[in-house]
């Protein structure tokens, strides 16, 4: 998923999920401007993590 500049403008416009903004911005305070969704991948203490 592209992770666009200003996506705080965008999540408010177009009504995103509350959990993808912060990891929108997570990847932008990182310089990446992609982000690869993965079950398998390693977990980060910097997003939330949700029983599913």
């Amino acid at each position: 998923m592209y992770a666009p500049v200003g996506a705080a403008d965008l999540a408010r416009t177009h009504a995103w999920p509350e959990e993808l903004l912060p990891i929108v911005q997570l990847a932008r305070a990182h310089d990446c401007a992609y982000i690869l969704f993965d079950a398998d991948a390693d977990m980060t203490d910097q997003l939330p993590v949700f029983d599913d």
